[in-house]
Formats: C-alpha cells, structure tokens, sequence
C-alpha cells in the first residue's frame, strides 16, 4: 500500500461556484488547497470519524466528517478511484468509506435532519439533498413553513435563492415544529441578525476600501459596517486571511481582511477590508458580555475589560472570533 495517494483536477463547490485544485492523502491526514483562493483544509487523520462515497454531477464525490462536526466534501473523481480510496481508508485512517446512493424519486416530501453543520432532506433512509448551514443569511418563518435564504458568490453562473419548507400540522401541541426549526439553524448557520446584543462596537473607524468612516459592530457570527451613506452586514465564514501592516510612515497600521465571496455595493465589488490606523490612537475597550460568558466563551483569550493602541483591540477581537492568525511582514 502507497504511503500517499493524489488526484488532480477534484473540485470543491463553494456556494455554487467549483474550485479545482489537487487533493492529496497521506497517513497524517487529508490537504486540498483551492486553487483560486488559496485556503487550504488540513484535515488530521485522528480527526476523521466518516467517509462516504456517491454519485454528483461531476463524476463521484467524496464526503468527509470530523470529530468537531465540519464536513468537507470533493467532487470529480473517477469510478475507478473508489476501491484505491477504500482501501486507503482501511489500511491508514481504520475507516470504512461507505458507499451513499442518493434518492432520485423526485418527490418532495420527507425528513429534514441536522448534523454537524449540515441540513440534510431525506426520503426514507436515503438522502435526496444537503445544504451547508454555514451557506444561510436569512430565514423567515410563517405559520407552517420556513423559508431559507442564502449567501450569494457572485463567480457561480447559478445560485440558490431560497428554500422554502412547509411544515405538516402535529398533533403534539407542545412542540411548535417552525420554532424547533428554527432554534435548529440559529444554533449552525450563519444568520445575520440585526436583534441581539453585540460583543462590541467600535467607532468612526476609518475605512480606505469601502472607502468612509464606519461604526463596527461585532456579532458572534458577523460584522455590522454602519456608515453615513452604506451599510455592510458580514459573516465570519467568507473571511479568508487577516494581515496587520505598518504603514511607510511607521506612524500608522493597516489592518486588512481578505474575503471571498467578496461583498458588493452596486456594480463595485469588494475584496478587502482594509482599515487605516494611527499607532498613537489608545482605547479601553469593555465587551457587552459578563465576566463568567467571556471566559466561557473566550477561555481567556479576550477578557471583560481591555486596553491598547485601537489597531491592537480590534485585531484581537477579530482573531479570536473569526479564528484566524493574523499575517504581520517578517520584520515586524
């Protein structure tokens, strides 16, 4: 048995766009690094709990699960790869890569179930589709149904809208089955929410792209941009990189958040973030948050009551909530 196995041209749908790259396994674990973004995944092998195998529209897919609940799914392989993956699996990972057949009935009553970060609809014991929760940005229920709406990437040639599912009437009037539904996505999707209370706000800070001075408001899930004339409303998940640059004055700091899908405002499309500081702005920051949430929620990295140089806090907010590192230039 090979130590490594690869395949070129598998891709990766990201809301309704198609990423190729190559994907390559080893004993360690499982790497995929998109080509037209350059995010990578970098699954560990201790951390695999599933594999599945179907058919997609782009030849066979491969469906993987982890112990923290993400799903990472890889279109385009050939029939043929099956048995060298099966194998692989067995021999390296101690796992089973089961065989999926989805429904194609066409029938459009069934059962939704939520795992890990998926929503998916079933008829029977077979899957007819899933729909990423982290995808969501709106949902809107009514008296017996829930509609879905969803983040849209302006590269995909065609993306889902919106989803509605109808509700049937239960006997069991202790359960409401819109609300159980409902309280199911807020807890996985990424909804942006204008009700709630925020972590933090940030004021009058200057933005180059979008250019203006913007209130920010972080949520635990998104950003809120507030401004004069436009406002922006974020999610975490598009967020690709986050790079804090001194500018060549050495008397102020660019902080840079790279998205993808990118937002838009009319006909101009943003991929950056980029905010402009000076290096002599201090402030003290306290989150609208007990001391017990903080630390439960935190464990330690933010606390209640901070200070600093105004670039210093809202880097170390946004690292910890969107769980990246922060690229700084190897001299800084």
């Amino acid at each position: 048995m090979a130590e490594t196995l690869e395949f070129n041209d598998v891709y990766q749908e990201v809301k309704g766009s198609m990423n190729d790259s190559q994907l390559r396994l080893s004993r360690q674990g499982i790497n995929f690094k998109n080509s037209k973004t350059g995010k990578v995944d970098n699954i560990q092998a201790r951390e695999l709990t599933e594999g599945i195998w179907h058919r997609v529209a782009l030849g066979h897919g491969l469906k993987l699960l982890t112990k923290n609940g993400h799903v990472y799914k890889y279109d385009g392989f050939q029939e043929l790869a099956f048995e060298k993956l099966s194998d692989f699996f067995k021999t390296h990972y101690h796992l089973e890569l089961m065989e999926n057949d989805l429904c194609v009935k066409g029938w459009n009553l069934g059962t939704v179930k939520f795992g890990g970060q998926l929503l998916s609809f079933d008829i029977g014991d077979q899957l007819v589709f899933e729909i990423p929760l982290s995808n969501m940005s709106q949902y809107i229920t009514g008296k017996n149904e829930v509609t879905l709406k969803f983040h849209q990437n302006d590269d995909a040639e065609v993306s889902l809208m919106e989803v509605c599912f109808y509700m049937l009437p239960t006997q069991e009037d202790r359960v409401d089955p819109v609300e159980a539904f409902a309280q199911n996505i807020l807890s996985k999707a990424d909804v942006i929410q204008a009700t709630g209370d925020n972590i933090c706000i940030f004021r009058e800070l200057q933005c180059l792209t979008p250019r203006g001075h913007y209130d920010i408001r972080i949520y635990p899930t998104s950003l809120h941009l507030h401004g004069k004339t436009f406002d922006y409303k974020i999610p975490y998940t598009p967020v690709l990189w986050l790079f804090l640059l001194p500018y060549k004055d050495q008397h102020q700091m660019f902080f840079v958040i790279s998205l993808d899908p990118r937002i838009k405002q009319g006909q101009t499309h943003y991929h950056f973030l980029i905010l402009l500081f000076s290096k002599d702005e201090d402030i003290s920051l306290m989150l609208n948050m007990n001391e017990e949430e903080v630390e439960k929620r935190f464990k330690g990295w933010l606390t209640k009551n901070m200070s600093g140089s105004l670039y210093e806090m809202v880097s170390r907010v946004m690292k910890v909530l969107v769980n990246h590192k922060i690229t700084v230039p190897g001299n800084f």
